[in-house]
């Protein structure tokens, strides 16, 4: 028996894929697995070149590792993407191959091993599914849309944005698919009932010669949770001792504990919830928002906080949220979270009577900002045209927003963050004057008052009065300030003014042409006359001051 016999009598038993070729790259030989994986037959393969087998943007790979394996005892290793039968995958697999020198006047051959990879590293190779670029659905096992609750008839030509559970997953998948492939991704999909059903899944482009993506190949695998045991054992002791409603629940969403006081805020018995995910036993408006938060804790892997949410099922009551992740004993996947919250109702009450208080003076919205800059709560006043919210959702609770940065006009914000700053550290108010972007995609400017209370929670918050200085572009025009100059000295006249200010008459004509009034003018026509200087320089609020009593 010769080379060529010898080893591929052992590949045609084996359940990898196998294939034997010559130097120069002629197919002798490939085994049933490779076949099937691939969905050709034998005659599509044998007799042609290996380089025709790979996909053109790995060709310099395969020759290189090819060349690495001529000529030496040692064994070549790479990693090839194998698009499998239908188009319904792109399989990244791990070929070895070694070269094996005749005995005889033969030429040598390389014999080559492939094992198909998935991300967790195991032989079996998942669910295939092929998408165009934006997102449509080309082809898909059938195993997926069966564990999903779909036919298949009802998932092709379909977008994945319809099925995944978060519109954040839709988002950050397509800002990697832009990059490139997706190695061991995770993404959580809504079924047919409305449940969640999280996935690993790996993901590859199939370009043309010109390195364009046509489509996008790979697989799923389903995300197994075998920890709930261990979480009921860790955790339920903790929570039970909690007079705060408090949970927990694995990476599949499922309920491993829960209190008696999350128990009553949903109005179930224990046997209701545990076992099962909140859309098994809440209606889906208030399931939804519960599981994306969850989800959002298993992506990020960190501790996520609401520090101000409404009660689940609408009750005027009010928490702080915590939720934790839980992380197995090697400390690198997520296996569920521990959530906790915590009544702060009265805390709430206290903190919007301080805000009606601030929001009687003269500004046309109020927020809420904690130490890292993240926006709680807001006003149901709004800006025109809207800033923090649309006008249909001009609710107290700030959810639209993450922080006071992403509405500020970029050259404003080494103002803005040095302000907040010494309000924060010197616990006293401070102004300034900045451009917020509003719902128009424009910036608007305008005055910010931000004030300093720890009065009403354990950490401190910010408390920002908003004036649109917009409107008032037309009153602090140099000419319209310099009537108010006039109006405040009793001037008849510029050059009346100008004698008040001991100046010269061309200084304020310089003043009008240039659009620059300057400062000291206000300060001075202030002082001697009790004229408020903010009311020179806007024309809005009371002109004079109120002496005894402050402003």
């Amino acid at each position: 028996m010769d080379a060529l016999d010898f080893y591929a009598a052992g590949l045609s038993k084996s359940r990898d894929c196998g294939i034997i070729f010559e130097r120069e790259g002629q197919v002798l030989f490939v085994n049933r697995a490779y076949l099937d994986k691939r969905g050709l037959d034998e005659e599509d393969v044998l007799g042609r070149n290996i380089l025709d087998l790979v996909e053109p943007a790995e060709l310099d790979t395969l020759r290189g590792a090819i060349a690495h394996a001529m000529g030496t005892t040692h064994m070549a290793e790479v990693v090839l993407r194998m698009r499998t039968r239908d188009g319904s995958g792109v399989r990244q697999v791990r070929w070895q191959g070694i070269e094996i020198l005749s005995t005889d006047e033969r030429p040598n051959i390389i014999v080559a091993q492939g094992r198909p990879l998935h991300p967790l590293g195991h032989d079996d190779e998942g669910m295939g599914f092929t998408i165009t670029p934006d997102g449509t659905i080309l082809d898909v096992s059938e195993a997926i849309c069966a564990m999903c609750g779909y036919t298949r008839e009802e998932v092709l030509a379909t977008n994945t944005g319809e099925l995944y559970y978060s519109p954040e997953d839709r988002r950050t998948i397509k800002a990697m698919l832009r990059r490139g492939g997706i190695e061991r991704g995770q993404v959580t999909l809504r079924t047919k009932t409305g449940a969640p059903l999280t996935f690993l899944f790996t993901v590859q482009p199939v370009r043309d010669a010109s390195d364009r993506a046509l489509v996008f190949s790979g697989y799923f695998l389903p995300l197994g949770f075998p920890q709930s045991p261990r979480l009921a054992k860790d955790f339920s002791p903790i929570v039970h001792a909690l007079p705060d409603i408090a949970w927990v629940q694995g990476r599949d969403h499922r309920m491993v504990a829960a209190n008696e006081a999350y128990c009553t805020a949903f109005g179930l018995a224990h046997d209701d919830i545990i076992g099962r995910s909140e859309t098994d036993f809440l209606p889906e408006d208030l399931a939804r928002p519960l599981i994306q938060a969850a989800i959002h804790v298993f992506q990020e892997r960190r501790e996520i906080v609401a520090p101000m949410a409404k009660h689940f099922t609408g009750q005027d009551r009010w928490y702080r949220v915590v939720r934790r992740p839980v992380f197995d004993d090697a400390n690198r996947d997520v296996i569920g979270l521990v959530g906790i919250c915590k009544d702060i109702t009265a805390q709430v009450e206290q903190e919007t009577t301080y805000m009606r208080e601030l929001g009687d003076s003269d500004c046309d919205a109020l927020i809420v900002i904690d130490s890292q800059g993240n926006i709680i709560r807001r006003s149901m006043r709004l800006l025109s045209p809207p800033v923090l919210a649309t006008p249909d959702d001009s609710g107290q609770v700030a959810q639209d927003l993450t922080q006071i940065v992403d509405i500020l006009h970029p050259d404003d914000l080494p103002t803005a963050q040095e302000t907040m700053r010494k309000v924060m550290t010197l616990k006293k108010p401070a102004s300034f004057e900045c451009r917020v972007r509003n719902m128009r995609r424009r910036y608007t400017r305008v005055f910010i008052r931000a004030h300093f209370n720890d009065a009403f929670f354990d950490e401190p918050r910010m408390y920002v009065a908003v004036r649109d200085m917009s409107r008032t572009d037309a009153l602090r025009a140099a000419e319209n300030v310099l009537e108010r100059l006039k109006s405040a000295t009793d001037s008849a006249t510029f050059r009346e003014l100008a004698e008040f200010l001991n100046v010269s008459s061309a200084s304020i004509s310089n003043a009008k042409k240039n659009e620059r009034i300057p400062p000291d003018w206000l300060i001075t026509v202030g002082m001697r006359t009790g004229t408020s200087v903010d009311w020179l320089l806007t024309g809005l609020g009371q002109s004079r001051l109120v002496r005894g009593g402050g402003e």
